[in-house]
C-alpha cells in the first residue's frame, strides 16, 4: 500500500499563498485551513501543482470557518481530488470522518488537524487491500492488512510495511508467526500452525505475500 498522505490538504495547499493559513470556500461563506505538510513530488506526478483549487463546504460555519459536521470537496482545474465527510473544527479536519482521496483510497477514523490518528480503516482500491487497526502520526501503526487473495498479516507497521513480530494467515486457515524487517520476512525460526492444529518450523519464505 502506498504511503498515507496527510489527507487531501497535502494536495490542495499549493494553490494558496504560503503566507495564508486559510482559503475561502467557493461561496465565500467559510474558510478552510491549509497549513499542512505536502508532498511536492506527488503533486507534480498528478500534474496538479499549478492547477487552481476549488473548495466546497456543505456544513455550518463558526467565526467564518468550517465547523461541525459536513461535506468538504476539493477539485483542481475542474478535476476531482478529494472529498471528506465528517467533523471539522475551526476550519480544520478534526474529529471522526471519512476521506475519499482521488477515488482510489478511503480513510475512515479520527482525524486531528487533517492527520488520521487512533482507530482507523484504510481501503486501497488500487492495491485491493484493507487495513483495520490503529493509525499513529498519519500512518498505519498496528493492525491487520487483508489482501485480495484472502491472506492477512497482523502486527505492527512502519512506513506501510510490517515490522517486528507478525502473524500471517493464509486463505486456507494456516497461520505463520515470524519476524519482519522493512516489510521483508526474515529468519528461519518461524512457527507455522496448520488449520488442523499441526505445527512446524518454517523459513522466512513462508511469510511472504504471494
Amino acid at each position: 500500500m502506498r504511503k498515507i498522505f496527510v489527507f487531501f490538504m497535502s494536495l490542495i495547499c499549493m494553490s494558496v499563498s504560503h503566507a495564508q493559513d486559510y482559503a475561502p470556500t467557493a461561496d465565500g461563506k467559510c474558510q478552510i485551513w491549509t497549513v499542512s505538510p505536502w508532498d511536492k513530488k506527488v503533486l507534480e506526478a498528478l500534474k496538479l501543482i499549478k492547477q487552481p483549487a476549488l473548495f466546497e463546504w456543505s456544513g455550518s460555519c463558526k467565526n467564518n470557518r468550517a465547523d461541525g459536521y459536513g461535506v468538504l470537496r476539493a477539485t483542481f482545474g475542474g478535476s476531482f481530488v478529494a472529498e471528506y465527510i465528517g467533523m471539522m473544527k475551526e476550519g480544520r479536519i478534526s474529529g471522526f470522518g471519512k476521506l475519499n482521496r482521488l477515488n482510489t483510497t478511503i480513510y475512515e477514523g479520527n482525524f486531528t488537524d487533517g492527520n488520521i490518528n487512533g482507530i482507523c480503516r484504510i481501503v486501497d482500491y488500487k492495491e485491493e487491500t484493507v487495513f483495520d487497526g490503529v493509525c499513529k502520526n498519519k500512518t498505519m501503526f498496528y493492525g491487520t492488512m487483508s489482501f485480495p487473495e484472502g491472506n492477512k498479516i497482523e502486527g505492527r507497521w512502519k512506513d506501510d510495511l510490517p515490522l517486528g513480530r507478525a502473524i500471517r494467515t493464509n486463505e486456507n486457515g494456516d497461520t505463520v508467526e515470524g519476524e519482519f524487517t522493512g516489510g521483508v520476512p526474515v529468519g528461519n525460526q518461524n512457527i507455522k500452525i496448520f488449520s488442523d492444529g499441526r505445527t512446524a518450523i518454517v523459513p522466512a519464505e513462508a511469510l511472504k505475500k504471494k
